[in-house]
């Protein structure tokens, strides 16, 4: 029984200590919503800053019409991309384009360092294009 306690005294005191810690949070700003050809599926780009890293951050979210809580991240990149003259910097821009009820198509500017990557997630499939002025092309 002592070693129990022991460890039950650890644990109490790990979690006084990290109430403790500041945490991060973050404010979200949304820029759009991109619905699919029937509704079945939004997609919505966010800007997002956190204390952590105080960096501006877009992200493009999924979600499922008929559960708005369920969603999931489908691109994370750097808000501020260089735009080649050292110094400047400007945001960055997408476009969101549906090319079916389940294949959506995110385009970038070419150099977007992007966190994360095309996939199929709850049956959408994100495709991923760089483009040199961020216009989209026929991605099929």
């Amino acid at each position: 029984m002592g070693g129990f306690a022991a460890v039950g005294v650890f644990y109490i005191c790990l979690l006084a200590l990290t109430s403790f810690l500041p945490g991060s949070s973050c404010t979200v700003y949304p820029a759009m919503t991109v619905p699919s050809p029937s509704g079945k599926f939004s997609a919505f780009q966010e800007q997002e800053t956190c204390t952590d890293d105080n960096q501006t951050k877009t992200v493009v979210w999924i979600s499922d019409a008929k559960d708005p809580r369920t969603r999931w991240s489908a691109f994370r990149a750097l808000s501020s991309q260089p735009t080649g003259t050292a110094g400047t910097f400007e945001p960055l821009r997408l476009q969101i384009a549906w090319l079916g009820e389940e294949d959506l198509l995110i385009s970038f500017p070419y150099g977007t360092e992007v966190q994360g990557g095309e996939g199929t997630r709850y049956g959408v499939r994100v495709k991923y294009q760089e483009t040199a002025s961020g216009d989209r092309r026929d991605v099929r």
